[in-house]
């Protein structure tokens, strides 16, 4: 799946999802290789891409601290593609270690606010009014990459979506 920042334009790529669903050996090298499936997490489909196994050393203990430049950002999709986000789901942001963003940051999420008609104004037309932001949770980034950082969502006190914003506290 490619991330794409919201509102830009379509070959403005932040980065693309890649999930893990098999662990493998090479029993034989050549070409074609030959490889044995040693552990398996999802259906292996032909077409899926073979990366070796990172050596990076991920720090279990993260510490929380907000993120200090102004800059705002989106949430961009959602781990395992579900339209609601809830606490403890992971999601992507559209901020990166390019914009500063470092593990152990945390943002506040603002859901988006909702357009509905001014029930005071006389009816006519165009009296429709944009409700303000409003804090739906809490974001804590875990893994940060060039342009785009994973975060799991730590509280959420209302529904969060893709799209909703996403600021420094």
């Amino acid at each position: 799946t490619a991330y794409r920042n919201p509102g830009a334009k379509r070959e403005d790529i932040l980065g693309y999802e890649a999930i893990q669903v098999a662990e493998a050996r090479v029993d034989r090298f050549g070409d074609p290789a030959t490889l044995m499936l040693t552990a398996s997490y999802r259906e292996t489909l032909l077409g899926d891409r073979l990366l070796p196994m990172s050596q990076e050393e991920i720090n279990p203990f993260l510490l929380p601290r907000a993120y200090e430049k102004p800059t705002p950002g989106k949430i961009v999709a959602v781990v395992d593609g579900v339209s609601k986000i809830g606490q403890y789901q992971v999601v992507a942001i559209n901020l990166g270690t390019r914009d500063g963003v470092e593990p152990g940051h945390v943002f506040i999420v603002n859901q988006a606010g909702t357009q509905v008609r001014d029930g005071v104004q006389p009816v006519r037309k165009g009296n429709i009014v944009t409700l303000p932001e409003e804090r739906a949770g809490v974001l804590l980034v875990f893994r940060p990459f060039e342009r785009v950082s994973y975060a799991l969502v730590v509280t959420a006190e209302k529904e969060i979506r893709q799209y909703d914003a996403v600021v420094a506290p």
